[in-house]
């Protein structure tokens, strides 16, 4: 059987993050990760440069990456959609990858000169901001209220607190999800939102996003740090289906299904951005320290959630034991009795204290040594801590 490698010490303290006190991991993991895409992607393009006959191409794009200023190589380097692609360039050897950065970068000149031209139209690397081709009339502004996006004009996306994009536009926001073991029914295609709906997702998400704010830096900043981009999407298919969606494909995308849906309120969208920005985070920690020490010999397990009685591969149960653990702690701390309605607070306390009271580590007994030792500490550590 293969092991894990020792990880390093900061990711040892990993579910301490989730009490919601001040620690600098979140940011150091962060850091690391950027840097970790970084290297990814000089690495790939040279790759794709020589394997497809295309070195000098390759090597101008470089070039022109290492010119870019720090917050717009920021952009690119943060963007779910490139840390897709170069996942996809190592294990497909893709062409796409360079006709992409090319247009990234377009995007990116584009957005800080209105004079630059563009041969065709592009989207940035966020999926944040669009331009048609050829010369542009109008500058590029975001607006407090979500704009429409036609294909003649330029668009920028509404930032949530002015830091995270809300995507209802770009071609990255219609991609199909993924079905999943733990999801009850497969995702439909993405369905227009109305103007209107737009407006009310939006006014849902700055009160998720304030109440985040009032209920201290530490959840307020992480999430501004894992959530890179929104993608609110309609499903008609599942009309009546609220929730929101992850993918170690996309790390840092938060996907929120029907949240134009009434009865989505601002408590709703708090544990949302909660539950997908830990995910993001540890998609982020797994990259340098695994938590399965051997994929092969739990491939096919499958374990019973004891907060939705769903049945789980034993990733998932992982993941969702830290999140449990997380909005757990966040429904407990002592401002959100001021921030949320005390109906839907009891609710949500209710509902992970019942699946911490079946127990997190009884059904991880058959499979525990296939856990990596670090995981399996914090996991007794948070089973005897929860709130």
């Amino acid at each position: 059987m293969s092991s894990a490698p020792t990880p390093a010490g900061p990711v040892l303290e990993l579910s301490s993050v989730f009490d919601w006190k001040p620690t600098r991991l979140p940011a150091l993991i962060n850091q690391r990760f950027l840097a970790r895409v970084a290297n990814d992607l000089n690495a790939s393009v040279k790759e794709n440069g020589a394997l497809f006959g295309r070195a000098q191409e390759a090597a101008r794009l470089l070039q022109e990456v290492k010119e870019l200023p720090d917050a717009a190589l920021l952009r690119i380097l943060s963007s779910p959609e490139v840390y897709f692609l170069l996942t996809e360039a190592r294990s497909e050897q893709t062409q796409g990858l360079l006709p992409a950065l090319e247009s990234w970068l377009h995007a990116e000149r584009a957005r800080a000169d209105a004079d630059y031209p563009l041969s065709e139209a592009t989207w940035s690397a966020l999926g944040d901001v669009y331009f048609p081709a050829g010369p542009r009339s109008s500058p590029v502004a975001a607006s407090l209220k979500p704009g429409t996006w036609t294909p003649e004009a330029p668009y920028e996306a509404w930032r949530g607190h002015g830091t995270i994009p809300v995507d209802f536009f770009s071609p990255y926001a219609r991609r199909p999800i993924p079905s999943a073991s733990y999801r009850p029914v497969q995702i439909g295609p993405v369905a227009e939102l109305s103007p209107a709906e737009r407006g009310d997702v939006v006014g849902r998400l700055t009160g998720a996003l304030d109440a985040l704010s009032q209920l201290g830096p530490a959840l307020h900043g992480f999430v501004l740090q894992m959530a890179r981009v929104i993608m609110p999407r309609r499903d008609d298919v599942n009309a009546h289906l609220y929730t929101s969606v992850s993918s170690r494909a996309f790390i840092g995308r938060v996907t929120l299904v029907n949240p134009q849906l009434s009865h989505i309120d601002v408590t709703a969208l708090t544990g949302s951005l909660i539950h997908e920005s830990i995910h993001a985070f540890l998609y982020m920690c797994e990259l340098e320290a695994p938590i399965v020490q051997d994929w092969e010999r739990v491939r096919g397990t499958l374990l019973v959630s004891p907060w939705t009685g769903g049945r789980l591969t034993l990733h998932t149960y992982l993941h969702a034991s830290f999140v449990w653990y997380g909005l757990s702690r966040l429904w407990h701390l002592p401002k959100a009795e001021q921030v949320f309605p005390a109906e839907a607070l009891a609710e949500h306390r209710a509902r992970a204290a019942e699946g911490f009271a079946r127990g997190i580590l009884g059904p991880l007994e058959p499979v525990r040594h296939h856990v990596s030792p670090y995981v399996m500490e914090q996991l007794q550590w948070m089973d005897a801590h929860r709130p």
